[in-house]
């Protein structure tokens, strides 16, 4: 029986050591019942009585499905495999309304399905990663192998899994010729997986001229948004029509009525906001199973017998695949599996989902969230960056582009300007009343008790299963040597898993109270993941730190650091102004190191701390190395966004408001003065503002005046910004940014925007509104 339990409940500390026991044995699998430590798996019943197993996967998905009740899509063949009937008229499909990804990115989703283990519980969170996993855990199909199985694979692996032979030792075939009807013996049963690449994010790279009109508060509503839309279910009819072949396939060979057919995306959806995201649009996914009539009675618990022919709101996630499978044909479960079976024999059930986001491509992330039927909590490490980072691959699409575009240009609402503000820490969602998840309510006392529990559900999964991402870098967990994987060095009783996780809250949570204990845990007697999270605690309250010796000192001593704890170090000081040279010369050494994860961490902080020297920027240039064919991309996709980000931070603008937003009146801003003169090159004088604040409230709010220069090609140059902190009374209020002293250059006009944020319930900083802009002749 998987090791789990409703999160509830507190476990034992006889339950927690054995849970320990189970993991962290190295090379042995400790887990596996008596049969199998004696010699494998044995089989339960004949195979004639064992079900075929198909799986089709359709990457990057939301639920845009006919039988979902999306009426844009046309999916007759999906929609049949959840109407399907025997002969006699009973029904066999089944739709899954509740069913999540535990990642929306499809190699730790995919980490989590082959293994059934949560991948950040492995290390294994990011987006192609590679890190070693214990030697006993295997692909469950390798499970399935052993209990008589064929076992095919067509073809998309994507494990974050650095074993050798891990995925030849799960398929008998896997390859884009790897078939169930070329099994040898045609009597064994089979699993076999189908993935559909059609639609994947990369086919919205080209879109086509057809339109659909379809709105959500958090897109815009452009020309481009519509055809992107018009391809992503003209893409989705397609994927529809190569899973009816499979599905006609199967009838010509006469296993239909043997098959156990299971239809899902690998992760939510490829619009902007949805994949890569930790929210229901980026981890909810269609899930369709059909189960031949003489299996139910055997393989269905009550429930979902009661609900073929219809919908379950059962709660599932892909943890629970892995368990599940064996279960239906008849398998021991490892007890280091983590998921929960939904059906076979002894089934059970969810109260919550687990979801979590690590690196995707170029851009380092750490978020966790929990979902259930009504309500999605989320915890976000790295608050102080921006919802939406943006990465080379994705802005491929022309709706990333357009929304991109539509930012700088302050055509965008509230709702989508989220994307591009700064996280709070924690964000909680009504599902029900929310479903687009807009409006955040972690800071709404109506909630209180709710937040609560929710954070309780949250750290109980991560303390219980070890959040070994949370806790450990991923170059440090790459880097460890010899038969060494994170996952057993953080399950060992001596590693300081309580302290580190108490720590990263510490510091994300942005409470300065925590802030003297986070630079007392700078102290180089600390473990380095402890240092790590201090720096980024100092980073998140950088303008106390720069006033505070003993913190610099103390943050320059991390320089000679581990290398994800001295980039950390690095970003503040050069945020600050202070050991710069010092920090300056750890960011030079880092982009010529041989792990290109240091590298690109190093490449993301040159962007947050930008303009940079020159030398910076060229040390970009000259990165060289053989890192493998993914990570070659990686750094080639660094070098094409760094190269002129001095010069052009069109992409990169950075955005100085803060989440959440809330239903009130936006602020009316203007330019009332401007008294600016030139001379040889400079900037001189200042800039009177009149701001209407028609909110209601009197507002606390920082007024930002961004100075940039546009030059002939549309480059854009951020010049300067400036903050003038100020209480905005209800009515007009002027705003003076005096002694400014920019520096120009020639090649274009320059352009002011000002932008505020405020906090007028005193509960959440709100982004109001891209204001005004005007032009210096």
């Amino acid at each position: 029986m998987p090791i789990q339990k409703g999160t509830g409940e507190k476990y034992s500390n006889s339950e927690l050591s054995k849970f320990k026991k189970v993991f962290s044995k190295k090379g042995m699998m400790v887990a596996l019942s008596g049969a199998c430590l004696a010699g494998g798996i044995s089989m339960t019943a004949a195979a004639a009585d064992k079900p075929n197993i198909l799986w089709i996967t359709a990457e990057d998905l939301s639920p845009f499905i006919g039988c979902y009740g999306d009426t844009f899509a046309v999916t007759p063949n999906i929609d049949a495999l959840a109407n399907a009937e025997a002969n006699d008229g009973t029904k066999e499909g089944l739709v899954f309304t509740n069913a999540f990804s535990n990642a929306p990115i499809c190699s730790p989703a995919r980490t989590t399905i082959i293994t059934g283990i949560y991948a950040n519980a492995l290390g294994a969170e990011s987006h192609r990663s590679s890190p070693l996993i214990p030697s006993y855990i295997e692909g469950f199909p390798k499970y399935l192998k052993d209990n008589g199985y064929m076992t095919y694979n067509n073809s998309k692996t994507d494990y974050n899994i650095g074993n050798s032979g891990f995925a030849g030792r799960a398929w008998t075939g896997n390859s884009s010729s790897a078939h169930y009807y070329d099994r040898p013996v045609k009597t064994k049963p089979f699993f076999q997986v189908y993935n559909i690449a059609i639609t994947h994010e990369s086919k919205l790279f080209t879109i086509g001229t057809n339109k659909v009109d379809k709105s959500v508060p958090y897109l815009p509503d452009n020309d481009i948004f519509k055809r992107s839309w018009g391809q992503e279910y003209a893409n989705i009819h397609s994927m529809d029509s190569k899973l009816g072949g499979y599905i006609n396939k199967l009838k010509a060979e006469g296993e239909w009525d043997n098959t156990i057919v299971f239809f899902y995306g690998d992760n939510g959806g490829v619009m902007p906001g949805m994949k890569r995201y930790p929210h229901d649009r980026g981890t909810r996914v269609p899930f369709v199973v059909r189960i031949p009539k003489k299996f139910h009675d055997s393989l269905l618990p009550a429930d979902l017998k009661a609900s073929l022919g219809g919908t379950t709101d059962r709660l599932i996630s892909f943890v629970d695949l892995a368990p599940t499978i064996l279960n239906l044909v008849g398998a021991d479960i490892p007890e280091y599996m983590q998921g929960k079976p939904f059906m076979g024999s002894n089934t059970q059930t969810n109260e919550y989902i687990f979801n979590f986001v690590g690196r995707a491509d170029e851009r380092f992330e750490c978020i966790r969230a929990v979902i259930n039927k009504k309500y999605d909590y989320v915890r976000n490490y790295y608050p102080f960056l921006p919802h939406m980072q943006f990465m080379e691959y994705p802005n491929d699409q022309p709706a990333y582009a357009s929304m991109w575009a539509e930012f700088r240009n302050g055509t965008l609402n509230s709702a989508q300007l989220w994307y591009f503000s700064t996280k709070s820490y924690e964000e909680l969602y009504d599902l029900e009343k929310d479903p687009y998840e807009i409006n955040n309510l972690a800071n709404d006392p109506n909630y209180y008790d709710i937040l609560n529990e929710l954070r309780g559900v949250m750290d109980n999964y991560q303390n219980t299963y070890r959040d070994v991402g949370l806790v450990l870098p991923e170059e440090e967990i790459l880097a460890l040597g010899g038969s060494d994987n994170a996952h057993d060095v953080v399950n060992a009783q001596s590693f300081p898993y309580a302290r580190i996780k108490e720590t990263a809250e510490m510091a994300a949570s942005g409470n300065e109270a925590y802030l003297p204990e986070l630079i007392a845990r700078l102290s180089p007697t600390e473990h380095s993941s402890v240092r790590y999270w201090a720096a980024i605690g100092c980073y998140i309250h950088k303008d106390t730190v720069k006033n505070d010796s003993n913190a610099t000192d103390s943050l320059k001593a991390c320089l000679t650091g581990c290398d994800s704890l001295k980039l950390a170090a690095a970003r503040v000081l050069m945020a600050i102004n202070i050991h710069k040279a010092d920090a300056e010369a750890t960011l030079h050494a880092a982009l010529s190191s041989t792990n290109y994860l240091t590298i690109i961490r190093a490449v993301n902080i040159l962007e947050e701390v930008a303009p940079v020297s020159e030398q910076l920027v060229q040390a970009v240039q000259a990165i060289s190395g053989n890192f493998g064919n993914d990570p070659n991309k990686l750094i080639q996709r660094v070098k094409a966004y760094i190269s002129n980000f001095n010069d052009n931070p069109t992409q990169f603008i950075k955005v100085p408001i803060k989440t959440e937003s809330r239903d009130s009146g936006l602020f009316n801003i203007f330019i009332e003065q401007s008294n600016i003169s030139f001379n040889d090159g400079v900037i001189t004088g200042g800039i009177d503002l009149n701001i209407v604040n028609d909110t209601g409230d009197a507002v606390e709010s920082n007024v930002i005046l961004a100075v940039y220069r546009v030059n002939e090609a549309k480059e854009i140059k951020l010049i300067d910004v400036y903050v003038e902190p100020k209480i905005l009374n209800e009515g007009d209020n002027l705003v003076e940014f005096n002694g400014l002293n920019i520096t120009t250059e020639t090649g274009g006009d320059l352009t002011f925007k000002v932008m505020t944020f405020g906090n007028p319930l005193g509960l959440s900083l709100t982004p109001l509104t891209n204001i005004a802009s005007g032009t210096i002749q």
